[in-house]
Parts: structure tokens; sequence; C-alpha cells
């Protein structure tokens, strides 16, 4: 869904769903958040912020992925950074 009538300056809105893989599910003391939509301008790269938080240590494994509004289909790759 595009919000502008110019192409150029079109910008497009996608769900955010974050699915952890390992564990299952996270204890009270470990979060992961993130915004549930991201607006991309067309031609452009944007970054999200996925904050992450453990009070004690342990292997943790997320998928992140995006879906148009419109046709609810995968459109966009996401590359992970861990800092």
């Amino acid at each position: 869904m595009c919000w502008t009538s110019d192409e150029e300056t079109c910008i497009f809105r996608f769900k955010v769903i974050v699915e952890m893989i390992k564990p299952d599910k996270l204890d009270a003391g470990t979060t992961l958040k993130g915004l549930d939509y991201i607006d991309v301008p067309g031609s452009v790269k944007r970054d999200y912020k996925l904050h992450f938080f453990a009070h004690k240590e342990g292997n943790f494994g997320a998928k992140v992925s995006t879906l148009g509004r419109a046709t609810r289909h995968t459109v966009l790759p996401v590359n992970c950074t861990d800092l």
C-alpha cells in the first residue's frame, strides 16, 4: 500500500513479526521487543531496532519477518546483526 500518489516518495508500511525459535517461551527475566510496524520509503533501506534483555545466561534464537499490509506475504529480507 502506497500512502502517496508520487512513486518516488511512496511510503510502504510492513507488519513486523518476531518469533522465538529457541527457547519456545521466554521466562519472566527475558524480554524481546520491537515495533509492530515499520514504514519504508520506496528504494530505501530501513533499520529495525529490536531490544533484547536477559537477566541470565543462555542460548536464544528468534526469527524476524515482515508482511505487506495489502498482500499479507513476506516481502522484505531481514538481516540481523548482534552487537
